[in-house]
């Protein structure tokens, strides 16, 4: 069928998505692990019985709920872990896949409130990506049944549209003027301090500049994500584009995975022809030797152990596939326009298959309103301090107050506490705070009181000078009356 050609995948391509994908759900994984006590555990941020009475959805699951003890919540952490390194090993590929899905779908259960555009990529990565042959090459069971290089199926369809929706959406729907008219989008976001670096920091002053880039990435985002149907040569222009795009997201701010995961994504739709040039044989050539060894090693250990068999899909699993991918079609459109119907038994459908998703990155316009946060702790024994850095209290704009989040969960769930601003979630915050710093815990005395700041900026027009800053006190709470 030549529509079918249009979703083809080389299987090298496949398997090098395979290492990086794995890879990336590991560090993602032992992330997660170092903050499980915070995020995760009943000692943390929202304990099980806030999660499930205030926060938890209706259509959603998890395992991670079976306890609130923080040795729990590591050992399912560090199992996702291990099935993340299977599959990048190509070890039990589709079984390492399905364990890791299943164990990271109940960790975004557990917590939604941390998450960003990274968790729900890497989630609707792995689940597309289990109906598409990632063991025909670089692996360490490697199928040997399918001589075939290239792979076109109703699993690449779904795996290729996934990729073009979310460019394809988000540019949809960043139909302002910002983006249209002013051109001032990425002036804005560049203005958004929480996320920013040096380089961004720096870039943002060029006017000129951000207006242009503002165009060129709506112009990329809507028309670019074509060109991965229009041949492999215009599809290999695609990938240098978006991965370029990518990396300059990397340079100027803190996204946390979101830019390596999409990157990893476009290295599945490298052409097959690339692996017939000088740097594809080459690199072909390094993996085939790490991973000969590998299975050599493998053989050793299990040698009556066969290799892995072909990805077969019964036409029960097709069926499913197509249902999914229906899903996936619709929950976009709806994202689109409030006039494509979603009734509630496709949208909890949806959210019971973790295939939820809307990709409103920066749209329709970026925020505006910025600023940091200042929790000061008033200690039983008189002494004053700015949690957040133990010292003074001071209410003077950091340097970079990107660097006060220890990483993008951080940054989300702060945001959040902003965003929100409610009782909801201001209550367990300021309750995990007062547990936190605890005589027990890093001070000699245990706090007594806690202010919650949010020191509001406003970001001005181009051209306009900013007005003063606005302390907004959130909440204060009394540590010993909770």
């Amino acid at each position: 069928m030549r529509i079918l050609n249009l979703f083809t995948l080389s299987t090298s391509s496949l398997g090098l998505f395979r290492i990086f994908i794995g890879f990336a759900l590991f560090i993602d994984s032992i992330n997660k692990a170092i903050w499980a006590r915070d995020f995760y555990s009943d000692w943390g941020l929202v304990p099980r019985s806030v999660w499930i009475s205030d926060f938890m959805p209706a259509w959603k699951f998890s395992i991670h709920l079976a306890s609130g003890e923080t040795w729990f919540q590591v050992t399912l952490i560090l199992i996702q872990a291990l099935a993340a390194l299977a599959m990048m090993l190509g070890w039990k590929t589709r079984i390492a896949q399905a364990i890791a899905l299943v164990l990271l779908c109940s960790l975004q259960s557990r917590n939604n409130v941390i998450l960003s555009a990274a968790d729900d990529l890497l989630r609707l990565s792995l689940f597309w990506s289990l109906f598409l042959p990632l063991n025909r090459a670089f692996a360490v069971e490697q199928d040997t049944q399918s001589t075939s290089r290239q792979s076109s199926s109703l699993g690449s369809v779904a795996f290729i549209t996934q990729l073009f929706l979310m460019y394809f959406v988000t540019g949809l729907l960043k139909h302002h003027p910002i983006w249209l008219e002013e051109g001032s989008a990425l002036y804005y976001a560049l203005h958004i301090d929480m996320y920013m670096k040096p380089a961004g920091v720096f870039l943002r002053d060029y006017l000129g500049l951000t207006q242009t880039l503002t165009w060129l990435t709506l112009v990329l985002e809507i028309f670019g994500p074509f060109l991965i149907f229009a041949g492999a040569r215009l599809r290999t222009i695609a990938i240098i584009l978006f991965i370029g795009f990518h990396f300059g997201l990397v340079l100027t701010m803190t996204l946390g995975l979101f830019p390596w995961i999409a990157i990893i994504y476009w290295l599945a739709l490298i052409p097959d022809s690339w692996w017939l040039t000088t740097a594809g044989l080459k690199l072909n050539q390094i993996l085939d030797i790490f991973f000969s060894s590998a299975r050599t090693v493998v053989a050793n250990l299990h040698p009556t152990k066969s290799q892995s068999h072909s990805y077969v899909f019964t036409r029960t699993g097709q069926v499913f596939l197509m249902i999914c991918f229906g899903l996936m079609i619709w929950t976009n459109l709806a994202s689109l326009s409030k006039k494509v119907p979603f009734p509630k038994t496709v949208q909890a459908t949806t959210y019971y298959l973790y295939l939820n998703q809307h990709w409103n990155m920066f749209a329709p316009y970026p925020i505006k309103n910025d600023g940091w946060f200042v929790i000061e702790g008033i200690f039983k024994d008189g002494s004053v301090k700015e949690l957040q850095t133990n010292r003074e209290v001071t209410f003077d704009k950091p340097a970079l107050p990107s660097t006060y989040y220890a990483n993008s969960e951080w940054r989300k769930w702060m945001l959040n506490v902003w965003d929100r601003g409610n009782r909801r979630i201001l209550l367990p915050y300021a309750r995990y705070l007062c547990r936190k710093f605890s005589a027990s815990e890093t001070n000699n005395s245990d706090v007594s009181t806690i202010k919650i700041s949010f020191m509001k900026e406003t970001t001005p027009p181009m051209g306009e000078s900013f007005t003063p800053v606005e302390q907004r006190v959130l909440w204060e709470h009394d540590c010993f009356a909770q």
